[in-house]
């Protein structure tokens, strides 16, 4: 089953936490679009182009994205308490902060701890960047990594 808004309350934790890692792993960037980041982007639901997703966003259906109105670069917890839907907050606030605040390559640690805080499952994997075609050639997704 994938989860969206309108399965969250009846998904457990675990299901939220793998649906979240199985997305990271095939997706592998940050979801961005022009902002107020110190590169001029910040993160959102649903990034510019390829159909980019932040963690928050790997559980909201496009219909429902669109149906509901949802602002694009807000907090998990905004959300949460503008649609009155407060399943899994916690778990997906933490989520989210590690999709916003680290790089992809510190994704599969952070993973690890959240899984330990939460009392949850967790099959380390290290999570290589994506590269995208620019030009002649490849290269990591630019604003992602700051090494």
């Amino acid at each position: 089953m994938t989860i969206t808004l309108a399965t969250l309350a009846s998904a457990t934790p675990q299901d939220v936490f793998d649906q979240v890692v199985a997305h990271a792993r095939e997706q592998r960037r940050k979801s961005l679009v022009g902002g107020s980041g110190s590169d001029g982007s910040s993160c959102a639901y649903r990034g510019a182009g390829d159909h980019l997703k932040c963690f928050g966003g790997a559980l909201i259906s496009d219909k429902e994205m669109e149906e509901l109105s949802i602002a694009n670069n807000v907090a998990w917890k905004t959300t949460a308490n503008h649609l009155n839907i407060h399943a899994h907050e916690e778990l997906i606030s933490n989520l989210q902060n590690i999709h916003d605040c680290f790089t992809v390559s510190q994704w599969d640690s952070r993973f690890s701890h959240t899984a330990s805080v939460h009392q949850l499952d967790y099959e380390p994997q290290h999570i290589d960047e994506a590269v995208i075609p620019y030009a002649d050639g490849y290269i990591p997704y630019a604003g992602d990594d700051n090494e």
